[in-house]
């Protein structure tokens, strides 16, 4: 009766909302009743039993009222006051979706009172969020999502007419600005959603309005068509990738679309990693295998992927959904769903409370799989990874079509003329080929159903009640069946998966079938880790059953990929699964891949850090004969060697780098008479200021550059012709030892660790050029790790030996003083 109803409201509001323009291909909200079944209601019920289940698990700020009322802080000295409505909005979100995919209505009522609190509780004028957060609209730009989750699921007319109003408070200015990279911005998806719903135009031109204001956000015009690579926040990143697709979405203006397409090829070719989501430890980076990606950034981006799948219709955007959830989503929890990473790796031959070896919160708790975090925010999104997916499995068409996106066992109900149909897609995808979807329902109705064939996909095949489909299944693309489905029809979909072998240029191997990446399970062992770490303000599982985890290796890891000229071998083992296992369970996996590897010389860096890769063409290959390792998806490991040296690769061309002065070089750029300093162009967005610099002499152990505390304090000086600014360090005088490395730092994010150059003029990750010679002190293309037992100097000559002098060289990555 309830979604009787429900039909009856949508068609009443039809009218009122076929005033708004919406070219998307696919309704993405638009099937209330979808459900997983299978091994992924398994883990979904899983996540039910876990960390969504048992907040306190995840501790503050998730054992508070979340958006239910005010929420006080738990230590003043840490966190801004928007991260706990944020936190909070991210796991409600998850709640929610939760609650409505397994039929759980605990889960539901407990996300109701945040929903009842927040539509209760406006400001005379209809603002809504917490009120204390003057001129910051981010969180309530989070919970948003829970409020569209709720009226996708009943159609809630209370919640278009309260976001109508609340958003109808802002002007463009209000929302061009804000926090981490002008996040405000982030509006633009609830008020063209709203703009859908209730056709008011006012919306529509405020969406527009706000995004023509450049220089405010991170990732506007400027950003996507500069040749200057993306380095931002990485989730505010994906996050704002969306916006210039949804303003195509309600206006229909190509040059939005240019734009969205143009920014996701761009960080594909910047940062993208094997497993689906680019680099973010915490900026985008680059697709160098040694950097993590942030649990975040698997939801955010999936999230906008969702937008670009059901705008565009493109079939590809669902394959990259699959990628990301099935091989980075997965391999950053314990698959009971106890515990998660904050960051987590391609490689990942460590993971405790002292392993995470990125520049940023090096030697910390934030690899290791635990149930709190140090900054909660991917304790509480990673409760929507899952839920989101399921949600987006199932769209309608435009003709009110059935269409199958993303891929697993499910089943979605729709609504005919005739009466409701049920379709159930049954399948062990993304391990099997073979997914059978069955109709069932209304006698009489019928309904036009629409398959995904991947882009991986080359010979896939179909039959409909047991005979060939006469309809061309081309790769990359969605298709739409001859004839509608009607009850007892059966559609059996066949999709080939092969093995890809893939070479990541200048890093190694790594190996796909279908939408999983594989990799070595790396033996090891689980401890708990019950030490108590300042880091984490208090935060402790207030469950028992929610245990941290220090895991270490206990077998090999250092293998190189060794080509035998032989297919990559596929074993099918024959395991007996006992109930409630899932495919994602290493132990019972249906799939291995069979690689010839040799033992070359690698080790754990400092015996506490996931090493890198060694320098292609450079291996030091062990005693031993070539042996075969078995490789599992990805998403069911923990510690995991994916990416692999090739024993085959040729050594890389080393290059010098150049790095004479510009002529256009800012006159404020100049070496100082008599003193060392360091020049330092501060990002475009998300990086605060003040600025600071660290150097290193040789010898100076007692330096700590991974600390992004203490340092110099730096002076701005002036800015580059676009408006970047320029900071400056002044040192001490050239009379004294000269430093050999650098970094700058705000006294939160850091830069790389570099080369020292007096009159040095950097950027994040490097020294572009010099102010006062042209003569190279460093070597870009020497990466740590990569010079395995050999010496090099800073100018990235290979020494034959050991030196013979006195100085600083490189070895296995390091610098290193060689006092003779």
């Amino acid at each position: 009766m309830r979604r009787m109803l429900f039909m009856a409201i949508m068609a009443m509001y039809q009218c009122v909302c076929s005033l708004a323009v919406n070219v998307s291909k696919y309704d993405a909200g638009g099937v209330p009743d979808i459900h997983p079944t299978g091994w992924l209601q398994t883990l979904l019920q899983r996540q039910h039993d876990g960390l969504t289940g048992h907040p306190e698990a995840l501790s503050y700020p998730y054992n508070s009222c979340l958006w239910a009322g005010e929420i006080s802080r738990s230590d003043e000295s840490y966190g801004d006051n928007w991260w706990r409505y944020e936190q909070t909005a991210y796991y409600t979100d998850g709640l929610l979706r939760l609650g409505y995919e397994l039929n759980a209505s605990e889960m539901v009522n407990k996300a109701m009172e945040g929903i009842e609190y927040t539509l209760a509780n406006a400001t005379d004028a209809g603002v809504l969020g917490n009120r204390s957060l003057t001129g910051i609209t981010w969180p309530m730009s989070v919970f948003f999502r829970v409020l569209q989750a709720k009226y996708e699921h009943d159609g809630d007319q209370r919640i278009p007419a309260a976001l109508e109003r609340h958003y109808l408070n802002f002007t463009e200015k209000d929302l061009a600005g804000g926090i981490v990279g002008g996040r405000n911005i982030m509006s633009l998806e609830g008020i063209l959603w709203t703009y859908g719903k209730t056709g008011n135009e006012q919306l529509l031109k405020l969406a527009e309005d706000a995004w023509a204001i450049q220089d405010k956000f991170a990732v506007d015009e400027t950003a996507i068509t500069s040749s200057e690579p993306f380095y931002m926040h990485s989730v505010t990143f994906c996050e704002m990738l969306k916006l210039p697709l949804l303003l195509y979405a309600y206006t229909g203006k190509t040059k939005y679309l240019d734009l969205a397409i143009m920014a996701v090829r761009k960080l594909e070719r910047e940062s993208m990693l094997p497993d689906g989501v680019p680099s973010s430890a915490e900026f985008l980076v680059g697709n160098d295998v040694h950097h993590s990606h942030e649990t975040c950034d698997v939801v955010d981006l999936t999230w906008t992927l969702h937008h670009y799948l059901a705008v565009t219709g493109e079939a590809e955007w669902a394959d990259k959904i699959e990628t990301a959830v099935y091989n980075a989503g997965l391999g950053s929890i314990t698959k009971d769903f106890h515990t998660l990473q904050y960051f987590s790796s391609i490689n990942q031959f460590i993971a405790t409370g002292s392993s995470n070896h990125n520049i940023y919160k090096h030697g910390s708790t934030w690899m290791a799989y635990r149930p709190t975090h140090e900054t909660e925010c991917c304790a509480g999104n990673v409760n929507r990874m899952l839920p989101n997916m399921v949600s987006r499995m199932w769209m309608k068409d435009s003709e009110g079509g059935a269409v199958a996106t993303i891929y697993g066992p499910s089943e979605a109900t729709f609504t005919t003329a005739q009466g409701n149909l049920t379709i159930a897609c049954a399948t062990e995808y993304p391990f099997d080929e073979v997914l059978t979807f069955t109709v069932s329902g209304q006698d009489g109705a019928s309904i036009p159903l629409t398959l995904r064939i991947p882009t991986w996909c080359q010979h896939a095949s179909m039959t409909i009640n047991g005979t060939a489909a006469d309809v061309e299944l081309k790769a990359g693309t969605f298709v739409r069946l001859p004839e509608k489905v009607k009850k007892g029809d059966v559609v059996v979909l066949t999709l080939p998966m092969t093995v890809e072998k893939k070479l990541l240029d200048g890093q190694g191997i790594y190996f796909q079938r279908g939408p999983l990446l594989f990799a070595y399970a790396i033996p090891q062992k689980m401890e708990e880790d019950t030490k108590v770490y300042e880091n984490m303000h208090g935060k402790v599982s207030e469950n028992p059953d929610f245990k941290s985890w220090n895991i270490t290796p206990t077998g090999d890891f250092n293998y190189a990929y060794d080509d035998d000229g032989a297919q990559i071998h596929v074993n099918r083992p024959t395991v007996e699964k006992p109930s409630g296992a899932i495919p994602f369970d290493a132990q019972y996996t249906p799939v291995r891949l069979q690689v010839p590897v040799r033992q070359i010389e690698w080790e754990l860096e400092e015996n506490n850090f996931t090493p890198h890769l060694p320098e292609q063409g450079h291996l030091t290959l062990l005693g031993g004969e070539r042996k075969y390792i078995e490789l599992v998806p990805y998403g069911c490991t923990e510690l995991r060697l994916t990416v692999f040296p090739d024993t085959k690769a040729q050594p890389m061309e080393q290059s010098t780098p150049d790095y004479t002065r510009p002529a256009d070089a800012p006159e404020c750029v100049k070496v100082e008479d008599g003193r060392y300093c360091a020049y330092f162009e501060l990002p475009r967005f998300c990086w605060d200021e003040p600025v600071w610099c660290k150097v290193r002499k040789a010898g100076d152990d007692h330096v700590n550059l991974h600390s992004n505390m203490d340092g110099d304090p730096c002076v701005m000086v002036g800015t580059t012709a676009n408006g970047r600014k320029i900071w400056k360090w002044t040192g001490p005088a050239i009379t004294e030892p000269s430093p050999t490395e650098i970094i700058f730092t705000n006294h939160d994010l850091l830069t790389q660790i570099m080369p020292f150059a007096n009159g040095g003029y950097y950027n994040y990750e490097r020294l572009m050029y010099k102010a006062g010679q042209a003569t190279p002190t460093s070597v870009k293309t020497l990466k740590a790790g990569h010079s395995v037992d050999s010496y090099y100097d800073l100018q990235g000559r290979r020494i034959n030996g050991k030196p013979t002098q006195r100085g600083v060289y490189i070895k296995n990555g390091k610098k290193v003083v060689v006092t003779m």
